[in-house]
């Protein structure tokens, strides 16, 4: 019958005493984990809410900027005071986030678009274009003030213009559009007037 080996258990035992208050040491290292990353969460739950705010603004400042680049170019015939006017009140009417969007920071501008190169050329005498530039500057976040980081600065900007297309008006004074100098009308207007639109035209 084999006897047990109580020398190794004797053993386990001598070590495990030797060592007082081992298992409490490796517990506070799980307080350290644990501090550094909530450190790391905290920087990514700010990172997506900051981030998304940031994004927010600029998408909210270029529609601003859209609709009074458009709405400014449809009066752009009745002067660049009407323009002004028109493109503030239409960018104010698509508020942005935070502070929102203020007059002073509305930048208008009037001239010409090259098709062909794709360049804005602004002080043209007779302009057919509207660049409008909105900024928002220092715009406070929320959790980048714990990381140093306080404001942000936003801005977007939209060109609108119109192509000016040549129309005649053609007036067919002698009538003739309407079948009136045709012989088959003779029945219906008599030969002496189916005659007399023919010589007029």
């Amino acid at each position: 019958m084999p006897t047990p080996n109580v020398g190794h258990a004797s053993s386990t035992r001598d070590r495990s005493d030797a060592v007082p208050g081992r298992e409490r040491g490796r517990r506070g290292i799980i307080v350290v984990f644990v501090a550094v990353m909530l450190v790391v969460m905290f920087g990514f739950v700010a990172f997506a809410v900051d981030t998304g705010y940031i994004l927010c603004a600029r998408t909210r400042l270029q529609t601003a900027a859209d609709a009074g680049a458009l709405a400014g170019v449809g009066v752009i015939a009745e002067g660049a005071q009407e323009v002004n006017n028109t493109v503030n009140n239409y960018a104010m009417l698509n508020q942005s986030v935070g502070s929102g969007i203020a007059t002073e920071h509305i930048n208008i501008e009037l001239g010409d678009w090259d098709k062909d190169t794709d360049t804005f050329t602004a002080g043209t005498s007779a302009p057919t274009t509207v660049r409008v530039t909105i900024t928002q500057p220092d715009e406070g976040l929320f959790f980048g003030r714990v990381l140093g980081v306080n404001t942000f600065d936003a801005s977007a900007q939209a060109i609108a213009t119109i192509q000016p297309r040549d129309i005649m008006v053609v007036i067919d004074c002698s009538s003739s559009m309407n079948n009136d100098s045709e012989f088959k009308s003779f029945g219906v207007l008599g030969q002496t007037a189916v005659e007399d639109n023919q010589f007029d035209i």
